[in-house]
């Protein structure tokens, strides 16, 4: 039986999920069709295959039409029509070591692989779906079971869990923990994507019945927006859309009050931006009225400035300009402070001086969501601002933290690889890679760049299969894990989501099913699923974080259900970096009928001088591994013949 231990209380400091729709040109190009059988062997540890074409000419759906107003005025479409083009498929399947358990079947021959990844029959979709869908139903079954009104289910030993009240500096609980039935809130959008209508509209009237943020509590901004001002408002949404294309959602009682709470919640959260001297958010703050809590003023990029979806969905349901117009503020006001030098921002911020605490720039954790939501924000308002930036931010991160140009791989056999650097030396900061980043293929995804998702997928798929699990963080050059625990996070399942949607190459969906089956082996407890202590020996933590509901089941789900209203629709709905589901063109609508929309109107930015400005130097070499090297080098792109390097 798994060894149960309950991790030491450790921050998890602005830690996020993400990644969805989007606009932009899909750019596909096409690597020679090589199969490389030189590694088929008794106990090589790794099989690779690369090929072109197995379906010859098969269409390649883009993601999400949406036109794009870009900052020269001319409108750039990105069609959803299929179009007919030769199709690039990297396939990738590691064949680990007998003892290590991941080899999950035996094939006589090289051509018994392709032949596994070639397609997905109905019977294995619809066993997938069926097995996520029970996940779904056991997990959330015993949290309304054990836990509700509770924030989160202790699925181990069957008991809820709120607010830490006897430790105010647990922020590993107290920072997303608020007393406000964080699960059930997170959860109803999922219901609805399931179907569970009539669960639904019960997990509804439990809300209205039970909710109140009249509580001496200090949550985390980024937090309470993203789960608990996000679930409110999708689900809001989902209650009030006239076409109802999941289904007859609404209650007949209901009258806006999910609504009503969002609004409240809002202002609430607005004293975190009264008192800071930049106008920056402190990190925290008091749902209780009249308690604010400034204490510490350092908060992260990712913590700041992303805010924009929820606040802005808020404004156009209000017809008030009044969220989205700080939020957006927010943003500008980060964006101004990047690097002279470098052009990059930071980690974590003061926000009385404005001066970067944590120099270390990277796409990971404290730094994901932000650059999500410049691009969301371009896609769901039509903001061609936060559009512009975005790909300057892109052009940027690939320009200083991407290894290797815009190649997988170079000659000596190094993937590419997004390294944390110094924000202003360009110096790398450290070698890991951490779970969060794993969106950013999603995010390619949705901006256009498939071929590069591709590679970047391959990469955190190899970390994935290492243990089976992705632990929190990934040391590349030692091959350990600094952070060996693995909460359920959604980010691998989200960007193989969005693969599949772009490529519909089955290999996506074989993925996906590793996932799930691995979550039910490891994962599995009395009552539901638990964190992973430690991804090598698969010990339990008694916590299970909304997310796992909200985001990792809801994107599983979704990868094997093609006829699901969200991609038959996929048109108009931007995902939340919690994946909550945004209307393009409703939210769009109601922006217009503002007399001032503040997506539509470009604001001046002050440049701010960095406090410590330094001259570009060269990156340093990177220490790694040659084995380790020749791992993600093949696993990346078999295309080269790294072994005899």
């Amino acid at each position: 039986m798994d060894r149960i231990v309950q991790r030491t209380v450790q921050p998890a400091y602005c830690y996020t999920s993400s990644g969805d729709s989007a606009y932009g040109q899909m750019e596909c190009k096409t690597w020679s069709p090589i199969v490389n059988l030189s590694s088929v062997a008794p106990f090589r540890s790794f099989l690779v295959l690369s090929f072109e074409g197995w379906l010859g000419e098969r269409p390649m759906k883009t993601m999400l039409g949406y036109v794009l107003q870009e900052a020269s005025g001319r409108e750039r479409v990105f069609s959803m029509q299929t179009r007919s083009i030769p199709t690039t498929v990297l396939v990738i399947f590691l064949v680990a070591h007998l003892h290590s358990g991941a080899c999950e079947r035996n094939f006589g021959s090289a051509y018994d692989w392709i032949d596994y990844f070639r397609s997905v029959s109905s019977f294995d979709r619809r066993y997938a779906l069926h097995m996520i869908r029970n996940m779904f139903n056991f997990a959330y079954g015993h949290y309304m079971q054990h836990a509700f009104p509770a924030d989160e289910l202790d699925p181990i030993h069957c008991t809820g869990r709120g607010h830490d009240h006897e430790h105010p500096d647990n922020l590993n609980i107290n920072d997303a923990l608020g007393d406000y039935q964080l699960t059930l809130i997170d959860s109803l959008d999922t219901l609805a994507i399931m179907g569970h209508v009539e669960q639904f509209k019960k997990a509804v009237a439990l809300v209205i019945k039970h909710l109140s943020f009249d509580r001496a509590v200090r949550v985390q901004v980024f937090e309470a927006t993203i789960r608990i001002l996000g679930g409110l408002l999708s689900a809001h949404l989902l209650i009030t859309d006239p076409s109802q294309p999941f289904g007859d959602l609404r209650p007949v009682w209901y009258d806006d009050e999910l609504l009503v709470f969002a609004h409240d919640l809002a202002n609430r959260m607005l004293n975190a931006f009264d008192t800071s001297a930049t106008n920056l958010p402190y990190p925290r703050f008091y749902l209780g009225p009249g308690l604010r809590d400034n204490t510490t003023s350092e908060t992260c990029l990712s913590g700041a400035g992303s805010l924009l979806l929820e606040f802005g969905c808020l404004s156009a349901l209000l017809n008030d300009p009044t969220y989205a117009s700080i939020s957006r503020r927010v943003v500008l006001n980060l964006w101004s402070r990047r690097s002279s030098v470098t052009g990059l921002l930071g980690a974590t911020i003061d926000v009385n001086t404005g001066n970067w605490i944590d120099r270390m720039s990277g796409i990971g954790a404290g730094h994901d969501s932000f650059y999500e939501y410049l691009h969301k924000s371009s896609v769901l308002f039509g903001d061609r601002q936060m559009g512009s930036m975005f790909e300057q931010a892109l052009h940027t991160l690939r320009y200083h933290l991407r290894t290797n140009g815009s190649s997988c791989l170079t000659s000596d056999g190094q993937p590419s690889v997004y390294w944390n650097l110094d924000m202003y030396s360009g110096r790398k900061s450290n070698y890991w890679i951490d779970s969060l980043q794993a969106m950013w293929p999603g995010l390619l995804v949705t901006s256009g760049d498939v071929t590069e998702a591709v590679c970047q997928h391959a990469l955190h798929y190899f970390i994935w299969r290492v243990h089976n699990l992705s632990p929190e963080r990934y040391d590349i050059s030692t091959e350990t894990c600094p952070l060996p625990f693995y909460p359920l996070r959604p980010e691998l399942a989200e960007s193989t989501y969005f693969l599949y949607r772009a490529t519909g190459h089955p290999f996506y969906l074989h993925v996906g099913k590793q996932i799930m089956e691995s979550l039910k082996k490891h994962a599995k407890a009395r009552c539901g699923f638990a964190t992973i202590h430690n991804v090598a020996d698969k010990s339990q933590e008694d916590r299970m974080e909304s997310f796992f509901l909200s985001e990792t089941l809801k994107y599983l789900y979704l990868l094997f259900d093609e006829s699901n209203p969200v991609n038959r629709n996929e048109l108009d709905y931007v995902f939340s970096t919690q994946a909550h589901l945004f209307p393009v063109r409703r939210i769009r609508s109601l922006l217009d009928q503002l007399d001032t929309n503040p997506f539509s109107t470009p604001e001046h930015i002050t440049e701010q001088k960095n406090s410590c400005p330094s001259p570009k130097l060269p990156r340093s070499a990177i220490p790694l591994n040659n084995d380790l090297w020749l791992k993600i080098g093949t696993f990346v792109n078999s295309g080269l013949d790294v072994f005899s390097s």
